[in-house]
């Protein structure tokens, strides 16, 4: 929701025309009735296009096309299309997103990608011990306190000296911990939660770490090994899987029926046919055995075999792993990438867990460090004093401490009384007594933090220039797109009488391209194009290539063809616009003028049907040229053409 309500977005834009009007040099450059549009936009907006070698517009011809756009806002405005729900949802929804990418500290997710990519690039083998709680429900008090006490114990027997893994298969709360005694294997960034995989990735080799938080509950690791991620590999397999009351002797059979399987491949049978026909993993045989890619320690026993495969096309002899017999065939190996080429990946897999706030963490933190932000310590501290052992429940502390119109905390101009700190704990369901005064700075620094997003999203368009144009750009263009909707479009698509009346009054436009037969030449040099037109007026019956020819030296800046091709629809000019002639002539792409020279036989007119889109689109630029007339007489827009002549000194 719209900065968090549902507000008019014509006092939005009101707030960032005043905006522009209070920072210089943002002077005002169109005046429409009480709006006001300052320089900053105009250039803006102008400086975006004037780069490109196709632009030619100088800014007075843009101020036009400024005005008439500025005049459609206000008409929307007027018409309060600002207000409509549909807009405001909308509108809402962009200037959010937008606001995001400048509410964050960009140096801070460099480095957690960064941090990231360095994770990727190495594999940890760890095990873990889970005390769990509820996802389906928010954890109580008392669950979450028992559960930290029971990890807490549990960490103190490992550290005490017992083994890590049997302590897993008997005291995990992870389903798996029976079978794999709390054994993860190899893993490496992205494929654990970010808590779990900051504590693997920073507890040294042989350690246990401390206790980890995450959505699943309270976890200890054990990290066994760190190694380098040599990438992901491809592989087919042939695979005799054993049976759950595998034998001894059912074993040796298999080991058997892989060898006679292995020694065909090896007289020459196809590998992709024998997976098909042989192997038990059915799903793979489908696909001549090929499996889905996997890390170094991915799948016990199998993926150290795999990798020890040196080149593509390699195969193993028979492996034996935990699940039954294996030859494995190296299809493909497939490196980690490098930072430059993984980056884009990276920053949408941080947008999924708490890394991709990293960004956001650090603008808050360093708009606490500024003069904007003020903490009462000493009201903070009274606020703590009463948490200790006897506080047992929220009702014991808030019965101990007095909600006041006292200021606990400032920023800019926001003010958080106690009486606002203490509802705010109330629902705080993550607020947890007793965790002590940790709790009460954590929930500290909550509100601290949605305190000063609130007001930096607020006051973003007055004090951030490049958020208020681009907001104002999709402000306008949706306002203008609605609008334009209903003035024009609508009408050309439905008023088929209309359409077909400017089809007759404007007939001289629907033609088909007339016939010269004669000579073309185009010129694409400014003074090239002053000397031939003034030589042509002069002597109209002189040879036009003759007259090119004598003044243009340079093969690049002209050329002429001679013959009967199709040429513009209607020639009044001499010199026509390149961009006028038709697809089919071969001067079309010229840069320049055509000046030409013999008969032209005018194209005949084109039927309604045949022409029904150029139509429209004729009688859609009448339609605005008129609107834009009234939009003109209605509002009589001032623009300050002083200020164009300033910038250019």
């Amino acid at each position: 929701m719209f900065m968090r309500k549902i507000i008019s977005l014509s006092a939005l834009f009101l707030m960032m025309v005043s905006a522009f009007s209070q920072s210089k040099p943002d002077e005002t450059i169109l005046t429409i009735g009480q709006f006001k549009f300052t320089e900053g936009e105009f250039w803006h907006i102008y400086s975006k296009n004037k780069d490109l070698s196709s632009y030619k517009e100088t800014p007075e011809q843009f101020a036009e096309r400024f005005i008439n756009y500025k005049l459609k806002v206000v008409a929307a405005i007027d018409q309060k299309m600002d207000t409509l729900p549909a807009f405001v949802s909308e509108y809402g929804k962009y200037a959010d997103e937008l606001a995001a990418g400048y509410l964050i500290d960009s140096a801070a997710v460099e480095s957690a990608a960064r941090s990231a990519y360095t994770n990727m690039t190495k594999l940890v083998n760890a095990s873990h011990i889970l005390v769990a709680l509820s996802r389906s429900a928010t954890p109580t008090p008392a669950d979450t306190l028992a559960a930290w006490q029971k990890i807490t114990e549990i960490r103190n027997r490992v550290l005490a000296g017992e083994d890590f893994n049997e302590i897993a298969a008997t005291q995990s709360e992870d389903p798996s911990a029976r079978q794999n005694q709390g054994r993860l294997g190899y893993f490496t960034a992205f494929q654990m939660v970010y808590p779990f995989e900051k504590a693997a990735f920073s507890t040294p080799v042989g350690e246990v770490s401390e206790i980890v938080r995450s959505q699943f509950g309270y976890h200890i690791l054990k990290v066994h090994d760190v190694r380098p991620n040599t990438g992901k590999i491809r592989v087919a397999h042939i695979m005799k899987i054993f049976p759950r009351d595998v034998t001894p002797q059912i074993e040796e059979a298999m080991k058997v029926s892989i060898d006679s399987i292995y020694a065909a491949f090896k007289s020459g049978a196809d590998f992709a046919e024998l997976a098909q026909k042989h192997s038990d993993d059915r799903g793979s045989a489908a696909r001549s055995g090929e499996m889905q890619p996997f890390n170094y320690g991915q799948i016990p026993v199998f993926s150290d075999a795999a990798f020890e495969l040196v080149n593509d096309g390699d195969v193993s002899e028979p492996v034996k792993s935990p699940f039954g017999w294996h030859i494995i065939k190296r299809l493909e190996l497939t490196p980690v990438e490098d930072y430059q080429t993984a980056h884009p990946s990276i920053s949408s897999m941080l947008a999924r867990d708490e890394r991709g706030q990293a960004g956001n963490v650090a603008f808050v933190e360093a708009r606490k460090k500024s003069p904007l932000y003020r903490l009462n310590g000493e009201v903070f501290s009274t606020l703590s004093a009463p948490l200790n052992s006897e506080i047992k429940n929220k009702d014991d502390y808030f019965g101990k401490i007095t909600a006041t119109t006292q200021i606990l905390f400032e920023y800019d101009d926001a003010k958080v009384t106690v009486s606002d700190f203490v509802e705010y704990l109330k629902n705080d369901a993550s607020f947890l007594v007793q965790e002590g005064t940790v709790a009460l700075q954590k929930a500290l620094d909550k509100k601290v933090s949605e305190t000063v997003m609130e007001v930096e999203r607020k006051k973003l368009p007055e004090r951030n220039p490049a958020y208020r144009y681009l907001a104002n750009e999709y402000h306008d263009g949706l306002l203008i797109f609605e609008l334009s909707n209903q003035e024009i479009w609508a009408k050309v698509g439905t008023d088929s009488v209309a359409l077909y009346e400017h089809y007759l009054n404007y007939s001289p436009e629907f033609v088909e391209y007339s016939q010269l037969t004669g000579t073309q030449c185009y010129v694409n040099n400014e003074k090239l194009i002053a000397k031939i037109s003034k030589a042509v007026a002069k002597n109209p019956s002189a040879n036009i290539s003759d007259i090119v020819m004598k003044y243009a030296k340079k093969p690049a800046d002209s050329k002429c063809i001679t013959g009967t091709h199709a040429f513009a629809k209607s020639v009044a000019d001499n010199p026509v616009k390149a961009e006028l002639l038709p697809d089919d002539n071969e001067l079309k792409n010229a840069t320049g003028v055509v000046f030409w020279q013999g008969n032209i036989e005018k194209g005949a007119v084109i039927p309604y049907e045949n022409c029904k889109g150029d139509v429209m689109n004729s009688y859609q630029t009448l339609l605005e040229t008129e609107w834009i007339k009234s939009l003109r007489n209605k509002y009589n827009p001032v623009f300050n053409s002083k200020l164009l002549k300033k910038k250019r000194k």
